[in-house]
């Protein structure tokens, strides 16, 4: 019988691990503080504070923002991502639809999921704006504008060769030292440009 009992129990907790996942967060000790009280403030755990943080954020990333959670401002607290000093380990349950959504929101903003979380649940304690979606440049895009870049210093070019043929007979107030220096600060913009060009189209 207690086998059995601590069978069912067993894949009871299997069951759960599988319909709902336990993502970590990383927290340093002001952090935590600023948690437990705002969480207290709202007659709730902090997994669950957290949790609301994390799903407000992911909300608010989709374009379907949710009001800030409850709780006392911290206007002090700056979470920054990769930060040393956070060192507390909290744990929160997402469903899985909830886990997928943080994994896609987290690539989107560019984070790792642990900062993503931290940043979230930071944003929610302070009333602050939620990690946001990085605005991501396609490759096409991306040459266009290096390319106007180029095209724009050829221009450009073209111009400081006209003053360095008027410098040469003392139309322009300005020196034939001068012009080269810019003639050549020109050159290595140009160079770098196409260089930056080459490197998108590969």
């Amino acid at each position: 019988m207690a086998s059995d009992t601590a069978d069912t129990t067993n894949g009871a907790r299997a069951a759960r691990a599988r319909l709902n996942r336990r993502p970590k967060i990383t927290l340093n000790d002001e952090e935590t503080t600023a948690l437990r009280v705002a969480a207290k403030a709202r007659g709730v755990k902090p997994a669950v504070f957290m949790r609301d943080a994390v799903l407000a954020a992911i909300k608010a990333s989709a374009g379907n923002p949710t009001p800030p959670a409850e709780g006392p401002s911290k206007p002090t607290l700056k979470a920054e991502p990769g930060d040393e000093a956070a060192t507390v380990r909290k744990k929160l349950f997402l469903t899985p639809p909830e886990n997928t959504l943080l994994e896609k929101e987290a690539k989107n903003a560019q984070l790792l999921q642990k900062d993503y979380l931290r940043l979230a649940v930071v944003a929610a304690l302070t009333q602050a704006p939620p990690p946001r979606r990085k605005a991501v440049v396609g490759k096409n895009d991306l040459a266009h504008e290096i390319s106007m870049i180029a095209f724009q210093l050829k221009k450009i070019g073209n111009n400081l060769n006209q003053m360095a043929k008027q410098a040469n007979t003392g139309l322009v107030p300005i020196t034939e030292r001068e012009i080269y220096y810019f003639l050549n600060m020109h050159q290595r913009v140009l160079t770098m440009s196409s260089a930056a060009l080459e490197k998108v189209l590969s």
